[in-house]
């Protein structure tokens, strides 16, 4: 158990270490959170039957995952102040 939680700590440690020096505002960290999980998903369930080797693959998902939520939360979650009220951000005033 104790073993777990270290463990679970430190990918949370290196999960905020990697965001940090990237530049990502604060405000966008639970929209990316939830974007991440639905375009994973949906380029995963695509490339099921592609017969690519799964290195190849996995560099697609990160690929697209990065891009995916980039273009999602700058051009549409950033620009329109209502479409932030759906990933828990606060409308702008």
């Amino acid at each position: 158990m104790k073993r777990q939680c270290v463990k679970r700590h430190s990918i949370w440690c290196v999960k905020f270490g990697i965001v940090g020096p990237i530049g990502v505002e604060v405000t966008a960290i639970f929209p990316i959170y939830v974007l991440h999980q639905t375009i994973i998903i949906l380029v995963a369930y695509w490339m099921l039957d592609t017969g690519w080797s799964i290195g190849f693959k996995y560099i697609i998902i990160i690929i697209s995952t990065l891009v995916g939520f980039v273009v999602m939360y700058e051009g549409f979650i950033k620009k329109i102040g209502s479409a932030g009220v759906l990933f828990g951000l606060k409308p702008k005033s």
